[in-house]
């Protein structure tokens, strides 16, 4: 979030954010012990003692580094072939290492599956493994068309419907009407919703 550093420094110095990986099963754990005070995390049931703001939709794009052979004969933003993306071997983004993901999830409505041939626990990981091989993977829009450059990648659509997730923000209603930790999260969120990416 360099945003983030670049709006906090400017007009809160004496603030200290510590972005950490929170363990995906236990976003609500962390709130509850204050090891957080904030997770984003796709949207999904919550406790009463919760609260929650959706913020962004996050939609998913494969990418692929520009010099693989396999994907050479597509045009960049083409959806790419079904037969092709289930043959070609995929990195996953997964902190808790399984194999499985909503981009499996959506296949299999098609009858279909891919190969996952690696993990890693961060997107920038999964973006690192793509630039150096010819792993391709699936990941959310935002991400991609941000690094694209950086990591010389090539973005295309996948070939099944994958419904995009709704991120939300959660935090312990204990901290509702705390003013400092209210004006950290509109700042937070003021940055995320400005990558919604609805029509």
């Amino acid at each position: 979030m360099p945003q983030l550093g670049s709006l906090l420094y400017e007009t809160a110095p004496n603030i200290r954010a510590q972005l950490v990986d929170l363990v995906p099963d236990d976003y609500i754990g962390s709130l509850e012990r204050y090891d957080a005070d904030l997770a984003l995390i796709p949207d999904a049931p919550i406790p009463s003692w919760i609260s929650r703001e959706a913020l962004f939709l996050s939609p998913f794009v494969v990418i692929a580094r520009r010099s693989n052979p396999r994907v050479a004969h597509i045009d960049e933003g083409d959806v790419m072939p079904m037969d092709l993306f289930c043959d070609l071997h995929h990195v996953l983004f997964s902190p808790e290492g399984r194999l499985a993901s909503l981009g499996d999830l959506s296949l299999a409505h098609v009858g279909r599956q891919r190969h996952v041939a690696m993990t890693v626990q961060v997107f920038s990981g999964v973006c690192r493994v793509v630039r150096g091989s010819d792993l391709i993977a699936l990941i959310p829009a935002q991400l991609a068309h941000e690094v694209r450059t950086a990591y010389d990648l090539r973005l295309f659509e996948p070939p099944m419907p994958v419904n995009p997730d709704l991120i939300v923000g959660i935090w312990h209603k204990r901290s509702d009407n705390d003013p400092m930790a209210h004006w950290v999260r509109q700042q937070i969120f003021d940055l995320l919703r400005a990558l919604d990416m609805r029509d």
